[in-house]
């Protein structure tokens, strides 16, 4: 299931994770969706805990920015399956939890990069990974044992 995830994000350009994924989703997730989420959370809660107001706007745009992905894992693949949301889920949520904190702590900017980032290195892993596909098997092999 993971191979055919892993050749499916082979699939989409380089240029398109990049500059889709870090740009595009930042400016829906963070600058969107994070900022009525703040703005809303103040205006009609009353919450005033500035803290905890970000805190909720991140968690919350980070598991809708993680349930965006879902679709594409499942046309991937052809089902969800435990394994599959887990995966997808976990890696959605920890990018947008980081993304989201940049954009509070320092701006759009920053989030944008560190997203960029994500794909940059997360691309060269999975190079990496074509690259010597013996060492997977015997990874994958050794935890069997």
């Amino acid at each position: 299931m993971m191979a055919k995830i892993d050749r499916a994000r082979q699939n989409v350009g380089f240029d398109t994770r990049v500059l889709y994924g870090g740009i595009v989703e930042e400016l829906i997730f963070r600058w969107g969706l994070m900022s009525i989420l703040v703005w809303s959370m103040n205006k009609w809660l009353a919450i005033s805990d500035v803290n905890l107001v970000y805190w909720l706007a991140i968690v919350i745009s980070s598991l809708l920015f993680a349930s965006i992905h879902l679709p594409g894992a499942k046309q991937t693949v052809g089902k969800l399956t435990p394994s599959l949301l887990t995966y997808a889920i976990r890696a959605n949520v920890f990018v947008g939890i980081c993304c989201g904190w940049l954009f509070w702590k320092s701006d759009l900017l920053s989030a944008m990069i560190f997203h960029i980032l994500f794909h940059i290195i997360w691309y060269g892993f999975e190079k990496s990974k074509r690259a010597h596909p013996q060492e997977e098997v015997y990874m994958t092999n050794s935890r069997k044992e």
